[in-house]
């Protein structure tokens, strides 16, 4: 029960790759990143883990790796159905951050859509000034990126980054899902074990809930305003 929760953001394969009926093959070239709406994934939509999850195996999407500077990857301040506090986007002057981009098809944006909680814990924005390198040259008009409504975790006065994303000239503590959760599991001064707490996360509705409204109500803001909400 607790490995998604515990292992987000999932393994990652190192370079391009192509997720293709399920399975992962070498992105031999470009020509299947044409006429595809360019998307940051940077939690666990770099996983072909969480993509099989997503998209079954019947799609196929290229994910390439780039360097995107002025930003970080934070904790949100909401908890996942599935017991993970994911991603978000956040700024951070000076950082240069790795993040992967999918590459999507319009019928494959809309179930991208349909599984990041627009509206409830994401919005889309799309923009066209961001200082990002996709490598091989790559270009794209706008790029796409799932922005977080609730802002990042707080704890102890300061935004947490991933440890698992790697970056350069980071600004802000690093840590683990589990650290995280734990550390969550604690301000919430629950009289019932870690593991317990965890399972009602995921199994009641209403106490992540809550616990969500908690992280949010002390969350730390950051306008991500190179983006324009579609």
């Amino acid at each position: 029960m607790f490995d998604r929760a515990l292992s987000y953001p999932y393994a990652q394969i190192e370079g391009d790759f192509l997720f293709t009926d399920g399975t992962i093959t070498k992105l031999e070239d470009d020509s299947s990143l044409i006429d595809r709406q360019a998307v940051l994934a940077v939690g666990s939509n770099r996983s072909p883990e969480q993509l099989l999850r997503k998209f079954g195996m019947n799609e196929t999407i290229p994910v390439t790796k780039a360097t995107l500077r002025d930003y970080d990857v934070f904790y949100s301040a909401h908890i996942a159905s599935y017991g993970s506090i994911p991603a978000v986007l956040g700024q951070s002057d000076g950082t240069l951050v790795d993040v992967s981009v999918t590459w999507l098809m319009p019928h494959q944006l809309e179930r991208m859509h349909q599984t990041e909680a627009l509206g409830k814990s994401y919005d889309y924005g799309e923009s066209s000034s961001l200082r990002i390198d996709l490598g091989n040259d790559r270009s794209a008009k706008r790029i796409g990126c799932y922005l977080g409504r609730n802002g990042c975790a707080n704890l102890d006065g300061s935004p947490i980054v991933l440890k698992e994303v790697n970056a350069l000239e980071r600004k802000f503590l690093s840590a683990d899902q589990k650290t995280l959760l734990t550390r969550v599991y604690h301000m919430n001064c629950e009289n019932k074990s870690f593991e317990q707490w965890l399972a009602k996360i995921i199994k009641d509705h209403d106490f992540r809930a809550k616990a969500s409204e908690k992280l949010a109500s002390s969350a730390i803001k950051n306008d991500l305003l190179d983006f324009e909400v579609r």
